[in-house]
């Protein structure tokens, strides 16, 4: 699971490895596709998972003057460009922008 902050909106995106019980403790999903590819509501559970990931989105907008939206995106949703398009403007002629960096780091793992 990554969480990207983008000013008024956060995407937490679901690969597609992530362990069941970390999807059930945080979103209330046993597996990834159970998550729906329109996904704007991230429930507040009584896990510890849960209230640390809270927190930490709390901690973010304390500096901002208004809440933020968030959407759960999974590895398969036709979403998915939404997420990744917030990478792609980091490049630089010197170096990889974020998504060219995780491309080569699948392909080493391979």
């Amino acid at each position: 699971m990554f969480l990207l902050d983008c000013g008024p909106e956060m995407f937490i995106y679901v690969g597609s490895n992530v362990a069941p019980a970390i999807l059930s403790d945080v979103i209330g999903v046993n597996s990834v596709p159970e998550i729906p590819d329109f996904c704007i509501d991230l429930p507040s559970r009584e896990t510890a998972a849960s209230e640390a990931l809270f927190a930490f989105i709390d901690s973010i907008n304390e500096e901002k003057p208004y809440s933020t939206y968030i959407q759960v995106i999974r590895d398969t949703s036709q979403f998915r460009s939404l997420f990744v398009e917030k990478f792609v403007d980091d490049r630089n002629q010197s170096s990889m922008s974020y998504y060219e960096f995780l491309q080569h780091l699948r392909t080493q793992v391979k």
